[in-house]
């Protein structure tokens, strides 16, 4: 097995808040908030230091879609070799569009 290593997806959104870290993906209109331990996994990600990453908090991130992984180790196979539950401790808060903002067919009367 070769080297794992870590890059955040491009185009993700991060935004560290305290201790935790709130995530918004590419082409999604959803907030993920992260735990502690998934937000120092990023925090050491994002800065090039890996060396004594959680293992679960990194397959959680992965699963979350917020990593992608870089070896000749398949996803699936990460998961086999040790991650623990999909996606625990990741809070999912949808946000409305704009478009969902507005009621259909409000065309702006205020009454009767």
């Amino acid at each position: 097995m070769g080297k794992t290593t870590f890059t955040i997806t491009p185009g993700a959104v991060i935004e560290h808040i305290g201790n935790e870290a709130v995530v918004m993906l590419p082409g999604s209109s959803n907030v993920m908030r992260v735990s502690e331990e998934q937000a120092h996994a990023l925090r050491a990600i994002e800065a090039g230091h890996t060396s004594g990453l959680s293992t679960q908090a990194a397959h959680e991130l992965i699963d979350a879609g917020i990593l992608l992984t870089h070896t000749g180790m398949s996803r699936r196979s990460l998961v086999k070799a040790g991650a623990i539950g999909a996606g625990a401790g990741i809070a999912v808060m949808a946000m409305p569009t704009v478009a969902a903002a507005s009621s259909p067919g409000d065309e702006g009367g205020g009454g009767d």
